[in-house]
């Protein structure tokens, strides 16, 4: 039985993105009611609705980024991710099907797992996978399954790969008939996503200096790590304890300022150790708290107005850049993050081919997304592919309505 890796995958496949499990917006009742309807329809398959199409449980799930909301969870509090997370993934381990996780912009944090990676056998004296974290980091879910997380894209890139004497950045995967896939998160189309920008900008100075691997600048996700930890939260959480704070501190400023005016004290006096002191507590609870409940809304509001939940052909038409696709191997590019299902194909202009783009769409309930666009995941099989919508209600699987 053949695992996932980057020369093999098991079919059919299934691709969900941006299910959001944690924000207040994300279905993820949807979401978990389908994972066990795929345990359900285990070797009978499953008729898609008003066509003779069927569909079977997976040997292979591609989770194709923002899975798992890092930026802004409800309540500022990544507990919840916890709580959305855990029924779904106990359904998942029946499955009996490889998963690969691709991160996307939401929950890059699951590829800091790269960092402990083999250590673990180390300080736990057990046997495992050794991958290099460069390449994908592979652990074993069952006996003949596999997780394997990557970072921004599956397959991932390569130094070494050739064709016709060009670099090939990334080679899809073969699946049916003869049909090569990338699968990307898609926040590379974005040019809102400074952050990726400016990470993507170090790792090439970085290579330039002979330093390879990747980069990570993200702010908004250093301070939710910040508001997330127990104490800020529980300063911020508790009303009486925060009442009690705000005003120890609005007194302390207050007469700290007034003695200094007066007194001209130094800073490394008492009162300005002191000041110093409620001003260190206050950036690293507070302010944090404040600052990871503010940005990614503000954030959301601007972005909206540009790339989310435009078109597929808005996105590759007014984003997609021919230059950075020219070596990218593949007939078909699969991609989320902008949460609007669709697909539309254009013809590369250094190879003269042509590529089908498919955006995946969407789990989560958002005023702006249309009610029949949500939901969705894209089905592959030896045959081809199909875009297709899941129904909780019902508990039907159809093609979505145009």
């Amino acid at each position: 039985m053949a695992s996932a890796n980057q020369k093999q995958i098991r079919d059919p496949i299934i691709v969900i993105s941006d299910v959001h499990l944690g924000s207040c917006d994300s279905d993820y009742r949807a979401f978990r009611e389908f994972i066990d309807f795929l345990n359900k329809i285990k070797g009978e398959g499953c008729l898609v609705k008003d066509s003779t199409k069927k569909i079977y449980s997976p040997g292979t799930i591609i989770f194709l980024g923002d899975i798992l909301e890092f930026w802004k969870p409800a309540g500022s509090d990544r507990n919840y991710i916890i709580e959305c997370i855990l029924p779904p993934l106990s359904a998942l381990c029946n499955l009996n099907c490889d998963i690969i996780y691709v991160t996307g912009n939401h929950d890059e944090d699951l590829w800091d797992i790269k960092y402990i990676w083999g250590n673990v056998n180390k300080m736990c004296k057990n046997n495992g996978n050794n991958d290099k974290p460069n390449k994908g980091v592979k652990f074993p879910h069952d006996r003949d399954t596999y997780i394997k997380i990557f970072e921004r894209t599956y397959p991932e890139r390569s130094s070494n790969e050739k064709k016709d004497g060009e670099k090939i950045d990334i080679k899809g995967i073969e699946i049916g008939d003869n049909n090569k896939y990338i699968f990307i998160h898609g926040h590379q189309f974005d040019k809102w996503q400074v952050t990726y920008r400016i990470s993507r900008g170090i790792e090439k100075f970085g290579k330039f200096c002979g330093m390879n691997g990747s980069y990570r600048f993200d702010p908004i996700d250093y301070l939710q790590d910040l508001a997330n930890s127990s104490f800020s939260k529980r300063v911020v959480k508790s009303r009486m304890e925060t009442m009690i704070f705000i005003i120890v501190v609005i007194l302390y400023l207050v007469l700290t300022i007034f003695y200094v005016k007066a007194n001209k004290t130094p800073i490394w006096s008492f009162v300005g150790i002191g000041w110093m002191l409620a001003s260190s507590f206050i950036a690293v609870t507070v302010i944090p708290k404040i600052a990871a409940y503010l940005f990614p809304r503000i954030w959301d509001t601007i972005i909206k107005k540009f790339i989310k939940h435009k078109s597929v052909e808005q996105v590759i038409t007014n984003y997609y850049k021919h230059d950075k696709g020219k070596n990218l191997d593949a007939d078909v590019i699969v991609f989320g993050h902008t949460h609007n299902p669709g697909q539309f194909s254009i013809k590369n202009k250094h190879t003269g081919k042509d590529q089908l783009f498919i955006n995946t769409g969407c789990w989560v309930k958002e005023k702006e997304c249309d009610i029949n666009k949500l939901n969705t995941f894209l089905y592959i099989d030896k045959k081809g592919h199909h875009l297709l919508k899941w129904d909780m209600e019902s508990k039907d699987i159809s093609y979505i309505k145009k």
